[in-house]
């Protein structure tokens, strides 16, 4: 049987999985070195192992009291041995992380043209809300998504 093990987000892991993941958002290399170090500093991260495989990484970026951007990276391939054991483990995380710091929204987006990212923020509960046009560094559009407390 799979089991996620989820540990505290370190620079590092973003750093390893970047090597072989794409970003949802921008299809691009996931991110920086600098970007992970503010990650793991603004808000609740965590890292999910399969056994001793890292297959991803993610946390919820506080923007402002209350309000929180949910970011996520993803080894696709191991997590699909995996799915159910990493869907507990991260819809657990989400409801924690929103209990823990308060917080009454949580957002996400993620590019219109992938519909596999879509479904997965809609399997961790997040329901979307707008087509943000040309959003994406890249010109593309996006969709958003939330979970916002009380719906």
């Amino acid at each position: 049987m799979c089991e996620a093990v989820i540990v505290p987000f370190k620079v590092e892991h973003a750093v390893e999985l970047s090597k072989v993941v794409r970003d949802p958002v921008e299809n691009s290399n996931p991110i920086t070195e600098a970007t992970a170090k503010e990650y793991a500093t603004r808000g609740p991260s965590y890292s999910f192992f399969m056994g001793d495989k890292l297959v991803a990484c993610g946390g919820i970026m506080i923007i402002w009291p209350g309000v929180g951007i949910a970011w996520l990276m993803t080894d696709p391939e191991a997590v699909l041995r995996c799915v159910k054991s990493f869907f507990v483990a991260a819809v657990r995380f989400i409801r924690e992380s929103i209990q823990e710091h308060s917080l009454v929204r949580v957002q996400a987006s993620c590019r219109a043209d992938t519909p596999a990212f879509s479904r997965l923020l809609e399997h961790l509960g997040f329901k979307r809300e707008a087509l943000m046009r040309k959003y994406g560094r890249d010109g593309s559009d996006q969709y958003l998504y939330s979970i916002v407390k009380g719906d």
